[in-house]
């Protein structure tokens, strides 16, 4: 099984969350660790978009 490095998915935690919620990058880490982990239990139970489906997921450079 390939495993992300803990940086890419920090980054990718981080930056989501500052897109998401218009704040800086700066901004979320200042945010609870509870409202983290809220956040990564919400995505958990979304279902992963499949490339070429039409619902996002295959832009080119972002890891599904």
């Amino acid at each position: 099984m390939i495993v992300k490095p803990w940086e890419l998915a920090e980054a990718e935690l981080i930056l989501g969350c500052a897109e998401r919620f218009g704040v800086a990058p700066h901004e979320v880490y200042r945010w609870p660790a509870r409202t983290l982990r809220l956040l990564r239990i919400e995505a958990l139970g979304k279902p992963k978009d499949k490339p070429g489906d039409g619902k996002g997921g295959d832009a080119p450079g972002w890891p599904t």
